[in-house]
């Protein structure tokens, strides 16, 4: 056994190429594959730990008339809730240098969603704040935070002061992303934030309410959104009942006021015709006392009421004009509309939302890469042992004739195998769990700012997987390749291996035979004769020029996004809302706002698209005014698709591969008011941002009862400036709120960068991947034939057509390898892209023609290297060689 055991170390020094081909290639493949599983583990616990030390809410509750400061404790009680604290936020224009900015300004809560400082302290005086640590830096404190003189008056006195003083940066659970949301000020986009102390806001309400519930469950996990969607109707039922309770206060505050007016006018009407009373009655007994009638007859009597009627006119009239407003004041209190309740958690937080959405993108992608590249080292490990078993069959012989068991002599190259494999999982395991996450870390901390360090996690269940994998690649395969050679006995394995026969092969049949000149001849037959190299190496290339393009093709798919959206579907600029109805009058008023050229006009609602068990949220629209496809080019690929007719709709195509619905199948509309319609399918068109669906205005009266328009589509002249056109559309009463295409496409193209970072390492390792088959291949094809590479040196062949001699079948193989890899490319990136499905953004499989130049250029790259690289093997080959026979 010594002796086996020294042969084997041996043999891994003598043939230490091969052996770390092996185990690189494991380390490749295991560190591939257990990094980008680890990737979302170690997001999304670095994320939990941010939140569950900040505390973030669970639910953010908001209604239209806000909430009474009292009602946080009268109902946020028991019903699984941990905590319950209101807050306050108002938007308000911020001088910034030259130019005003728009920041968010919230109260502090202490139990909840509690700030990180980075800087300075948190606010002590009610003039003093602290602000956005992204957005200012250290240098800001102690200077004047002031509001700009734009403000509106109900912006200010929402305020004890309109100057604060900086005493501190902070981050945020709000805040997690860069994007720092929308609002309907300025050009739209909320710049940064602000804290201060809540006693720093004037009003008697909370603008909203955040809560914690009990029971911990991880941030992203099945378990939390169990917990979460457990609590939906509670948190709901409790919303309304506060939201009520501060409307129904609202309402009895406003009648008490007009009840109040009343009276105080009641008596004021009394008391004046009680004046006027006593000044006819003055009148009447002056007439008296000079013997005169107190009659209207009488002339005297008549001009001294009219002279009381002059004095008393103006205050009758000035009574009446209040009277008037009173009664106008009643109808505003009648006409206040019941609350609207909006129930939110951290899924409809922007940053939430988005790193839960680019950490599943990586577990995605996880799940396929890894196969290729354990198949590839496979196939590796089949080459090389193959080769190795072949080229020991006269010293397994010997073992055997000496009395070696089977399993002893297996044990050999099984270790050898085995160890590369061990080594390579143990490397790659831990090299690839810290490394991939943290390339991926420094990456989104650009987009993300919750953590300064990542939290790296490791799972003792997937290392097991990987070794299993890694062992199963290696001595799996070293033991099938042992077994045949095994089985013979020892006297015929130690006689030499008989050669292949010599066969014509299929060109040989064709004229065109007769053309090719007889190097070329040489080299066509030993690719076609050897057909297990040839099929290795084919499958080799090919398998690494399917990764290359794949990865090319994401890029293509994922960056591209926004151009396929807003270039060939949504041609509007942006998209209006509107606080009122829009009646005739104010459709007339709005269009003839400067800086907007041509609006459609809309009817949208929120539905649930129900199939099966099945359900989607989605946005329903119906076009009312306007020319529809001057901002809409609905098409199926290159089919334009028609606007449905009653009774139809039409599916957004994310929404009906979820729902797994095809064109001409029904499906069924629900709202929250639990109104209901059967529609069918008419078609399905390409969209790539948001989930919606459109049905015809007859459709959607059937559905709703009413198609009030409440949004446009619109666009701006040609050389107008989106932003400046936004804040005029805002400055207007009727809008309600501004979504430009162009932030929206930002905040997209930023979120998918990256991903950038995922091509970089497929293509990378898919590169990394072909050097080492292509040297182990080229390794092994030399080592077999260096008699025959020796043979020709002898009859005067150079060195550059040795080489050349030589590497003609690597170029014909590389080539025809390369080529079958872009097909497989194009199936394997079409496989990819339908398991990267996030919530709201729909990926077409595109690949551009220079992808594919792309990924036929990196493979010929890699293939020259290896050719350098294996150049000078070809030099240190003897001419000697060609005198020595097999025995």
């Amino acid at each position: 056994m010594n002796a086996l055991i020294k042969s084997t170390f041996r043999e891994i020094k003598n043939s230490a190429g091969r052996y770390l081909a092996i185990l690189v290639i494991i380390a490749l493949g295991v560190g591939f594959f257990a990094g980008l599983r680890a990737c979302r583990p170690a997001l999304t616990d670095t994320a939990e730990k941010y939140y569950e030390e900040q505390k973030m809410y669970d639910y953010r509750l908001l209604s239209s008339v806000g909430f009474s400061k009292d009602s946080v404790d009268s109902f946020f009680v028991g019903n699984g809730i941990l905590a319950a604290e209101g807050a306050l936020y108002e938007d308000v224009l911020i001088a910034d240098g030259e130019n005003d900015e728009v920041f968010r300004v919230h109260s502090i809560t202490t139990n909840i969603n509690t700030l990180k400082i980075m800087s300075g302290r948190l606010p002590e005086a009610d003039n003093e704040c602290v602000v956005d640590a992204e957005y200012f830096n250290e240098d800001m404190l102690g200077e004047t935070l002031c509001f700009s003189d734009a403000n509106s008056e109900e912006a200010e006195s929402a305020f004890q002061y309109t100057t604060f003083t900086i005493v501190g940066t902070v981050a945020t659970p709000l805040y997690i992303s860069e994007n720092r949301g929308t609002t309907g000020l300025g050009n739209g986009k909320i710049a940064g934030f602000v804290f201060i102390n809540e006693s720093a806001f004037t009003a008697d309400y909370y603008t909203e309410i955040y809560v914690t519930l009990r029971g911990h469950a991880e941030a992203y996990s099945t378990g939390y959104r169990e917990l979460i969607a457990g609590a939906k109707p509670d948190m709901t039922q409790i919303a309304e009942a506060a939201a009520s309770q501060r409307y129904e206060k609202i309402v009895s505050d406003a009648q008490k006021k007009v009840d109040d007016a009343k009276t105080t006018l009641d008596n004021a009407c009394a008391e004046l015709k009680a004046q006027k009373d006593t000044a006819i009655r003055e009148a009447a007994e002056k007439m008296t006392s000079v013997e005169l009638t107190a009659s209207p007859d009488n002339p005297y009597y008549a001009q001294a009421l009219k002279d009381i009627d002059d004095v008393f006119i103006g205050a009758e009239t000035e009574l009446s004009e209040k009277y008037g407003e009173l009664e106008k004041a009643q109808k505003d209190v009648d006409s206040i509309k019941s609350p609207t309740v909006y129930v939110l958690t951290r899924s409809e937080n922007a940053g939430y939302a988005s790193f839960e959405q680019d950490s599943t993108i990586i577990e995605n992608i996880s799940v396929v890469f890894p196969a290729f590249f354990f198949l590839v080292a496979a196939l590796v490990c089949v080459t090389t042992m193959t080769r190795m078993v072949d080229e020991q069959r006269t010293q397994i012989g010997v073992w055997k004739a000496m009395g070696y068991q089977k399993g002893k002599i297996s044990c050999k190259y099984l270790f050898y195998a085995g160890s590369a494999g061990l080594v390579g999982s143990v490397l790659g395991f831990f090299a690839g769990t810290v490394f991939i996450p943290m390339i991926f870390w420094v990456a989104y901390k650009t987009s993300y700012n919750f953590a300064d360090s990542l939290l790296f996690t490791f799972n003792p269940p997937m290392y097991v997987l990987s070794l299993a994998i890694s062992m199963l690649c290696t001595a799996g395969v070293t033991f099938l390749c042992c077994r045949n050679a095994l089985r013979e006995v020892p006297a015929a394995i130690l006689r030499p291996k008989t050669p292949k026969n010599g066969k014509r092969i299929l060109l040989e049949r064709f004229k065109v035979w007769r053309r090719v000149g007889f190097l070329h001849k040489v080299s066509l037959r030993n690719v076609i004769r050897y057909k297990q190299r040839f099929f290795l190496m084919i499958l080799g290339i090919s398998g690494c020029t399917a990764l290359l393009l794949t990865g090319f093709g994401i890029r293509d798919s994922i960056q591209n996004v926004t151009d396929y959206q807003y270039g060939e579907i949504a041609l509007y600029d942006a998209k209006v809302t509107f606080s009122d109805e829009m009646d005739e009058s104010r459709i007339k008023e709005f269009l003839q706002q400067d800086n907007l050229e041509s609006a459609l006009f809309l009817s949208e609602c929120n539905a649930d698209v129900m199939v099966g068990s099945n359900s989607q949220n989605i946005q329903v629209t119906t076009a009312l005014k306007g020319d529809f496809r001057s901002f809409i080019n609905l098409h199926n690929g290159e089919d334009k698709v028609c606007y449905p007719k009653d009774g139809e709709i039409l599916l957004c195509r994310g929404i009906a591969e979820k729902l797994q619905v095809k064109e001409g199948e029904t499906i069924t509309l629900t709202d929250d008011s639990f109104r209901e319609i059967t529609v069918t399918v008419s078609g399905i068109f390409d969209n790539y941002v948001d989930k919606y669906a459109f049905i015809s205005e007859n459709t959607m009266t059937e559905f709703t009862g009413e198609t009030p328009i409440n949004a446009a589509y619109i666009c701006f002249p040609e050389n107008a400036d989106a932003g400046c056109a936004a804040s005029g559309l805002l400055g207007n009463s009727i809008v309600n709120h501004v979504t430009l295409n162009k932030d929206v496409r930002e905040t997209i193209e930023a979120s998918f960068a990256s991903l950038n970072i995922v091509v970089l390492l497929i293509i990378l390792c898919a590169g990394v991947l072909a050097f080492i088959v292509l040297f182990n291949l080229i390794n092994i094809n030399i080592g077999e034939r260096i008699r025959e590479i020796a043979t020709i040196k002898v009859l005067g062949f150079s060195g550059s057509e040795s080489a050349s001699y030589v590497f003609r079948e690597v170029n014909m193989l590389t080539a025809a390898g390369a080529l079958l890899g872009l097909i497989f490319g194009r199936f394997l990136h079409a496989f990819v892209m339908a398991q990267i499905k996030p919530d709201g953004i729909c990926f077409d499989s595109r690949i551009l023609w220079y992808s594919y130049l792309l990924s036929l250029a990196v493979t010929a790259a890699f293939a020259l290297l290896v050719k350098l690289a294996m150049r000078y093997k070809l030099k240190k080959i003897r001419m000697a060689e060609s005198l020595k026979s097999v025995e």
